[in-house]
């Protein structure tokens, strides 16, 4: 399963009048969000605007050492553009995925949190701790009983032990 924490975290910058603005509406919306086991293909769309129109390139890195995603905006940017890309996370784990956005001037970042819960082949990695929990248990209940049986009963001073 891939878990998104949060939608978007988006730095928010103040531009003194006639300076340039950096990209703002900077998003990255992964697809699906829940029930994707590793090895498969998660889809993002992610995207910026700029409001002094310049080009932004966009660079989208996956949290998994993986190659990053480049992208350039061109045209008419004081518009929301977006664009789109796909990667597959190949092992459970929590993702960190970050998206640069720049316009040769200035910088906006917006991040969002993935968690891949399950590996291929359907075990979740919950269960699977939950598993290795109790066998820990269990393994102390037995280990317990046995050292408890191999002493045998506690003997007080004085008590008589009758033969067999």
């Amino acid at each position: 399963m891939v878990h998104q924490t949060n939608i978007v975290e988006s730095e928010a910058k103040i531009v003194p009048v006639g300076w340039n603005a950096p990209p703002s509406n900077v998003h990255i919306v992964p697809s699906p969000v829940v029930n994707v086991d590793t090895g498969t293909e998660v889809s993002f769309q992610i995207g910026a605007k700029d409001s002094d129109g310049d080009d932004i390139s966009l660079d989208l890195a996956y949290g998994d050492k993986s190659s990053d995603f480049e992208h350039d905006l061109t045209g008419d940017t004081t518009a929301i553009q977006s664009t789109a890309t796909s990667h597959t996370f190949e092992k459970a784990a929590v993702y960190q995925i970050v998206l640069v956005a720049n316009d040769s001037h200035n910088s906006s970042i917006a991040s969002i949190g993935l968690i891949v819960l399950t590996e291929s082949g359907g075990i979740s990695t919950t269960v699977l701790i939950i598993v290795a929990v109790a066998a820990v248990a269990v393994v102390a209940v037995v280990a317990v009983l046995m050292m408890r049986r191999k002493k045998g009963p506690k003997k007080e001073e004085g008590d008589v032990q009758l033969p067999m």
